[in-house]
C-alpha cells in the first residue's frame, strides 16, 4: 500500500536534458519503450557534464509535459539535470521552467525502475476516485539520492481551497467531512506554502488543530514546534541538526514557533541543542524569541532563553522591546525578570514611547510607576 501523497510547495526550477515523445501503451511493452532507451543516452553519453550551468547539488529529473489529453494520450518526457537559472542551452539539448506552486507528491520507495513504475500506478489510481484533478501541465520526478519523489500539478480552484477555508472558519465538520473524501488533504498547503495545521494554529483553530494531528500529518520541524509535536521536532533534529537553525518559509525558526505558541518543553529542547537564541525573523516583523515569548506571557520561557543569552534590549519593528511587551500586557512578573536582566526602561520606540508609556496607556498604573 502506497503511503498517504503529501502536497508541497515547490519553487520554480530551471532544468535541461533531452526529450522523447511517447505514451504509457508503448512504454507498457518493452519493444516499444522509449524511455529506458532516454536514459540509457543521457547517462552513457555523460550529458550532465556538457551542462556549463548545472547546479551543484546535481539532481536529477524526469519532466513529463505537453500531455496531448491525459495519462491515456501522448507526451513529452525530458531527462534533465536542474541548472542555475535559464541560460545558453547546449546543442540537441532542451530547457524547461518548472512552475512555482503546491503539488501533490508521492514517494517512490524500493528496487528502482520498479518502484518508480508502481509509484506512477499509484498516482493513477489516486485520481481514479479522488474529486482532486489533475492540471495535465507540467509534472516531474525528483531524483535526489536514494529516492524518487512525483510532483502532480493540481487543476485551480480544488479542493485544498475548500480544506484552508473550513480551517479558518473551525469548520471542524466541514473539515472532516474533506478528509472523509479525500485523506490526503490532511496535508493541504496554500500557494504560500502553509499546511492546513499550521493554518489551524495561526488561526487559533484549535479543535481544527487537533482533528488535524490526530490524523497524523507529514509535519515540517516548524509544524511540530507550532503544533507542540516534541517527539517530532525531535526526530527531524536528529535527522537534519540543520534545520534547527533553519527559516520557515514565513521567516520564522523552530524556536520562534515553538516560543510563540508557548511549548516550553519544546523552546528548551531546542535551546539545548544550539538553537540560535538571537535569530531575528526573515519577515517585516524582526523580531527574535524573546519578544514573541514576552508578548506572550510565557514566563518561564522568557527565563530559558534569558539564560541562555537572548539580548534582553533586542529590538523588532517600530523599535518595539520585550520590556515593552511586558508593560503593554500589564505582566508585573514578567517586567521585573526583564529588568533583572538589564531591561532599559528609557529605551523608546519608533513613535517615542517608553515601556512605562505603554502601560500608562493600557491602564497598567502600577507598572507605569515601576518603570519611571
Amino acid at each position: 500500500m502506497m503511503p498517504t501523497p503529501v502536497f508541497t510547495h515547490f519553487p520554480q526550477t530551471h532544468v535541461t536534458g533531452i526529450v522523447v515523445e511517447t505514451t504509457n501503451a508503448l512504454e507498457a511493452d518493452p519493444a516499444t519503450a522509449r524511455i529506458p532507451a532516454l536514459w540509457g543516452r543521457f547517462m552513457g553519453e555523460s550529458l550532465e557534464n556538457k551542462i556549463a550551468q548545472r547546479a551543484p547539488d546535481g539532481r536529477m529529473f524526469s519532466v513529463y509535459t505537453g500531455y496531448e489529453s491525459d495519462y491515456r494520450g501522448r507526451y513529452t518526457i525530458a531527462v534533465a539535470v536542474e541548472v542555475l537559472g535559464a541560460g545558453a542551452v547546449p546543442d540537441g539539448l532542451k530547457q524547461f521552467v518548472l512552475p512555482a506552486g503546491t503539488y501533490l507528491v508521492f514517494d517512490a520507495a524500493g528496487q528502482m525502475p520498479r518502484a518508480v513504475v508502481q509509484a506512477w500506478q499509484a498516482v493513477w489510481q489516486y485520481f481514479e476516485s479522488s474529486r482532486m484533478r489533475r492540471a495535465y501541465t507540467t509534472d516531474f520526478e525528483v531524483y535526489d539520492r536514494d529516492k524518487v519523489r512525483i510532483y502532480i500539478a493540481l487543476q485551480e480552484n480544488n479542493m485544498q481551497n475548500e480544506m484552508m477555508d473550513a480551517v479558518k472558519a473551525g469548520d471542524l465538520n466541514k473539515v472532516s467531512e474533506l478528509l472523509k473524501t479525500d485523506p490526503a488533504l490532511v496535508n493541504a498547503r496554500d500557494d504560500q506554502g502553509n499546511s492546513a495545521v499550521l493554518i489551524a494554529a495561526y488561526w487559533g483553530k484549535t479543535e481544527v488543530r487537533d482533528a488535524l494531528l490526530a490524523r497524523k500529518p507529514t509535519l515540517t520541524i516548524f509544524e511540530a514546534a507550532a503544533t507542540g509535536q516534541s517527539r517530532r521536532v525531535e526526530e527531524l533534529a536528529a535527522l537534519k541538526p540543520a534545520e534547527l537553525t533553519a527559516f520557515s518559509h514565513d521567516g520564522f525558526t523552530p524556536l520562534h514557533l515553538a516560543v510563540f505558541f508557548g511549548h516550553g518543553a519544546i523552546a528548551k529542547f531546542l535551546l539545548a541543542h544550539n538553537a540560535d537564541v538571537g535569530a531575528v525573523s526573515h519577515n517585516p516583523m524582526m523580531v527574535q524569541p524573546l519578544h514573541s515569548a514576552a508578548a506572550g506571557n510565557d514566563l518561564d520561557i522568557c527565563q530559558a532563553l534569558l539564560e541562555h543569552g537572548a539580548d534582553v534590549n533586542a529590538v523588532q519593528q517600530d523599535g518595539f522591546t520585550p520590556l515593552m511587551a511586558a508593560a503593554q500586557n500589564g505582566n508585573r512578573d514578567m517586567v521585573e525578570l526583564l529588568l533583572r536582566h538589564g531591561a532599559k526602561r528609557s529605551a523608546k520606540n519608533a513613535h517615542g514611547k517608553t515601556a512605562g508609556d505603554i502601560a500608562s496607556e493600557n491602564g497598567h498604573d502600577v507598572i507605569a510607576k515601576a518603570l519611571v
